[in-house]
């Protein structure tokens, strides 16, 4: 041990921070809005609007939100196909559907901010 303490992480107060964080927002933004209009996929202005919630100001933040919720998604899905298979289609059988993943995605404890 030398004494010296870590370096300390980027403040996201700092204009550089700010700035990097604004340059991926923006860029993923783009990125997206192209793909979902050259693919022409439908709703694709999700694509566009995940980007921007799972973008975080430091880029290890992003990467552990975006796999919680990719694996969160994943998880409702398959909840979703399970109840839509042996329940009818209704606003009861949404909510459990709902209520369902989001337990599984919290009892877990493995899961940043699934939904």
């Amino acid at each position: 041990m030398t004494g010296v303490p870590p370096p300390a992480p980027a403040d996201v107060d700092s204009w550089a921070v700010r700035l990097a964080y604004t340059a991926r927002v923006a860029v993923a933004a783009g990125v997206t809005t192209a793909l979902w209009q050259a693919f022409a996929v439908t709703h694709g202005i999700w694509l566009t609007v995940s980007a921007i919630v799972v973008i975080q100001p430091r880029r290890g933040q992003a990467w552990a939100k975006g796999a919680s919720r990719t694996i969160g998604t994943v998880i409702g899905a398959a909840v979703a196909t399970v109840c839509a298979a042996v329940m009818p289609a209704n606003a009861l059988t949404v909510g459990l559907a709902v209520a369902v993943t989001i337990l599984i995605c919290w009892g877990s404890g493995r899961l940043q901010d699934p939904m």
